[in-house]
C-alpha cells in the first residue's frame, strides 16, 4: 500500500501528515508520520505489505502543527502481490 502526498507551510520540522492502515476488527494500527521538510513535492509513503480485510481502512490525515498550512493527497495505490508458486 502506497500513498502519494505533499504539504505546504513554513516549518520544515512540523509534522504534516499521519497515514496508515487501520484494522477495526483487531483494533490495530501502524501509523506513520512525515514532517513538512520530507514532503517537498509529491512524496510516496510506503505503508507496507498488508493483507487487507473487510474491516480495514487506509487513511491519511493532516496533523495540526504550527507552520504546516496544507496537505494534498494525490493517490493511494493498492497492489496485489503475485502468488508464490509451490513448485519453486
Amino acid at each position: 500500500v502506497w500513498i502519494s502526498v505533499r504539504a505546504e507551510g513554513s516549518n520544515p520540522e512540523g509534522v504534516a501528515i499521519l497515514a496508515g492502515v487501520y484494522d477495526a476488527a483487531n483494533r490495530k494500527d501502524q501509523p506513520q508520520t512525515r514532517k513538512l521538510g520530507e514532503l517537498d513535492g509529491y512524496h510516496w509513503i510506503d505503508l507496507g505489505e498488508i493483507s487487507l480485510g473487510p474491516s480495514m481502512s487506509v487513511y491519511a490525515a493532516p496533523v495540526i502543527s504550527e507552520g504546516v498550512d496544507n496537505i494534498y493527497i494525490d493517490r493511494i495505490i493498492l497492489a496485489r502481490q503475485p502468488k508464490q508458486s509451490e513448485n519453486l
